[in-house]
């Protein structure tokens, strides 16, 4: 039987601010941290490569060699990944149908170019996606004229009814971009010759925006900007520079790094429109943010190269110096030593402490509409009186578990979120869960979860528990919401 955790009487806060946690997980001794990251390691031809294992893989930060602690492959797991097929009465999973583990969203930037000459783009954004046998997680937006954002097709709210549909959207995604086409061409657009750099400004603000609603969807995140290009800087009559867009350049990529969302430029030729075109700004989003960049309309290859990415990306983690975490920037490089394989990760991070990292994910796990299966869960309800039993089981391979001895040890953190019918909330204390495993133990979570419990007294009125976990030695954490049913 999986080893179990003492139940817990949670004690209830107002909620305004998430808990902030205490702790850290296992690491060797108080003068290091756990830093994670992200990584993909592909073959020469773009093809994921899945059997990577830690000792093949070297990292360097600021020039100094750290070994892995571990490097975990990220898959989609499909229901019943742990534990029972199916789900008994009055258990939930975040690890079911419709659950978003990867996703890709298109932008084509209509701003930043002539929109009389789409061209091969144009063509090729509607063959590359109607061919698509399966669109679930692909998204597509326009940046107007007007520096706003124009959905083609968007993901829908959680509680909206599914799509009766046989065939995928992409299907229809001639009609529904000319259509998008005939809206948009009735925007009045800006001037872009009135000045070079006019639209710099309007476009990083949209890719702010579009970054900030796209982060709500759990998952790895992927973005494509098809795009003329914006100028890096502008250039005086007596040759100084004018504007310089660096810092905002740099303010954006850290956003999407941030945000988990890997950003893949593409080059959109376009010979009507003179004298803004820049594929520095091109080149140089990308590896802040673990992205790539195609040039001249190879919208059809990143398309496929972002789904392929999806599907070789690893969790990894190394030890570093506690006094490293002092908010400045750090150079980040991965590389490997098994030959034909090339990694893909971001080249540097600012180094804020393992604390702000953990809160800062906490909190954006907490306010997603989406349950995040980030950490695989599975639970259940069972209510007496006033207390309802929650029997907990999360899957032990999406943990930090520090091997010693016969032993395997780590820590959680737990957090209940409480909605009712009027859309008010509250959320419990943070409290912190010991993991101690044998061997055999280990191997029997590995099928089962992970199990543990709590008893809490649900507030009244509500109608929705959200439950948060989190492995304190990484900050990543996942979710899972369930019904509640309660007495008049």
């Amino acid at each position: 039987m999986a080893a179990r955790v003492a139940g817990c009487l949670l004690i209830l806060s107002a909620f305004g601010t998430w808990p902030q946690l205490a702790g850290q997980g296992p690491k060797p001794d108080s003068t290091q941290i756990l830093r994670s990251f992200r990584l993909v390691a592909t073959g020469a031809n773009g093809q994921p490569v899945t059997d990577l294992r830690p000792e093949e893989i070297q990292v360097s930060d600021d020039g100094k060699r750290s070994p892995l602690v571990f490097a975990r492959l990220l898959r989609a797991a499909p229901p019943g990944s742990f534990g029972p097929a199916t789900l008994g009465p009055r258990e939930f999973s975040n690890r079911g149908a419709g659950v978003l583990s990867a996703s890709t969203l298109i932008l084509i930037d209509l701003l930043n170019a002539n929109i009389t000459e789409r061209g091969a783009t144009w063509n090729e954004v509607k063959q590359s996606l109607g061919g698509l046998e399966s669109a679930d997680n692909v998204f597509l937006f326009l940046l107007t004229p007007d520096a706003n954002l124009f959905p083609v097709h968007a993901w829908q709210p959680p509680d909206a009814p599914k799509e009766t549909s046989s065939e995928p959207w992409t299907r229809r995604v001639r009609q529904l971009l000319d259509q998008s086409l005939r809206e948009v061409e009735r925007i009045k657009p800006l001037d872009l010759t009135a000045a070079p750099g006019l639209t710099a400004e309007p476009t990083y603000r949209a890719l702010s925006i579009l970054a900030n609603q796209y982060a709500a969807l759990p998952g790895q995140k992927r973005m494509i900007w098809i795009t003329h290009g914006i100028p890096i800087t502008v250039l005086g009559p007596n040759g100084t520079v004018y504007m310089d867009f660096n810092p905002l350049l740099k303010q954006t990529g850290a956003q999407f790094s941030r945000q988990g969302i890997a950003l893949y430029t593409v080059h959109q030729v376009d010979r009507s429109t003179a004298g803004v075109d820049s594929q520095e700004t091109l080149q140089g989003l990308p590896p802040l943010t673990g992205g790539r960049w195609f040039e001249n309309d190879a919208v059809g290859p990143a398309i496929s190269q972002a789904q392929m990415d999806a599907r070789a990306t690893y969790q990894a983690a190394y030890y570093a110096p506690a006094k490293s975490a002092d908010g400045k920037s750090h150079k980040l490089r991965v590389s490997t030593t098994r030959k034909g394989v090339r990694i893909l990760a971001e080249e540097g991070y600012t180094a804020v402490a393992p604390e702000e990292i953990a809160h800062s994910n906490l909190e954006l796990v907490g306010s997603r509409p989406f349950d995040t299966p980030d950490i695989g869960l599975r639970a259940s309800l069972a209510t007496a009186g006033k207390t309802t039993h929650v029997q907990i089981h999360a899957d032990p391979r999406d943990l930090t578990l520090q091997h010693g001895g016969n032993t395997y040890t780590g820590e959680l953190s737990l957090v209940f979120v409480y909605y009712n019918a009027d859309g008010s909330q509250s959320a419990s204390q943070a409290i912190m869960s010991g993991v101690s495993l044998t061997q055999q133990q280990l191997d029997e979570a590995t099928k089962d979860g992970y199990l543990f419990n709590a008893d809490v007294e649900v507030p009244s009125g509500t109608r929705r528990l959200r439950l948060l976990v989190q492995d304190t030695a990484t900050g990543i954490a996942g979710s899972l919401s369930m019904p509640v049913t309660q007495s008049p």
